[in-house]
């Protein structure tokens, strides 16, 4: 929709409330990271590839979450 200015604090802050939680908000924050990394990269690509950083990956996965649970 084009209003990258109101997303991109709204998303920061989802990121936030749902990192400090556990189990599947803490999921649900990495992939709020992705979306952000996708929001950002086409105005700062720098911005973009640290929150790609912090997305979801099978790697930053807790050991006890699989990879399905994030699908």
């Amino acid at each position: 929709m084009g209003r990258i200015d109101e997303a991109v604090p709204r998303l920061r802050s989802a990121y936030d409330d749902l990192m400090s939680a556990q189990g599947q908000e803490r999921v649900k924050a990495l992939r709020v990271a992705g979306v952000l990394a996708d929001v950002l990269a086409g105005g700062d690509p720098e911005a973009a590839d640290r929150w790609a950083a912090r997305s979801v990956r099978p790697d930053t996965l807790p050991p006890a979450m699989p990879l399905d649970v994030v699908d």
